[in-house]
């Protein structure tokens, strides 16, 4: 086979998989637990997973599509909301916090043993971005916006870090056999 159509072909799929992950995005984040101020929902669980797997550059490509979709008003946001608002509103912060953790965790496309370390500093920078954001709009210190924000959500964002963590191998081999790309 020709080597620019092994190239294009793995390209291909690698779009198509970052396709299905900006619309798993877009299916499983309106799915909500409301708890306090910011709804728990299942979104950094399959943002550790495109980064995982899709790698910095495609998992930014998914999240950046799942936002974009959200900001043109589809209700692709926690409780079924969407609208440039969302992203600028208080608690917008964390939705562009997903850009940064994606990319961080992508990492671990070329370093699979630090995907649990690499999505807890990908959270991390989440809650940094979120917080800052939350503290700028209200007239919270960054102390109580943490509190607000941040350290209710802890334990469910380590089991979703285990969740992912222990999803992502098996995924990363079937992953691999679909691309090719190993």
């Amino acid at each position: 086979m020709n080597p620019s159509t092994t190239r294009s072909s793995m390209r291909l799929r690698r779009l198509a998989v970052t396709a299905l992950f900006a619309a798993l995005l877009a299916v499983i984040c309106p799915i909500s637990f409301p708890i306090a101020t910011i709804p728990v929902t299942f979104s950094l669980l399959v943002i550790y997973l495109a980064g995982g797997l899709l790698g910095p550059v495609y998992g930014f490509l998914a999240v950046l599509v799942y936002l974009v979709l959200g900001a043109c008003g589809l209700p692709v946001f926690s409780g079924f909301s969407g609208g440039i608002g969302k992203l600028l509103g208080p608690t917008g912060g964390y939705l562009i916090g997903y850009l940064p953790c994606v990319a961080i965790v992508g990492l671990s496309k070329k370093f699979p043993k630090l995907f649990p370390v690499l999505s807890v500093l990908g959270l991390a920078v989440c809650y940094l971005f979120g917080t800052i954001w939350l503290t700028l709009s209200t007239a919270n210190s960054f102390v109580a916006a943490l509190s607000i924000a941040v350290v209710p959500y802890l334990p469910f964002d380590a089991l979703k870090i285990i969740a992912a963590s222990l999803l992502f191998y098996p995924l990363r081999r079937a992953y691999l056999k679909i691309t090719h790309e190993n």
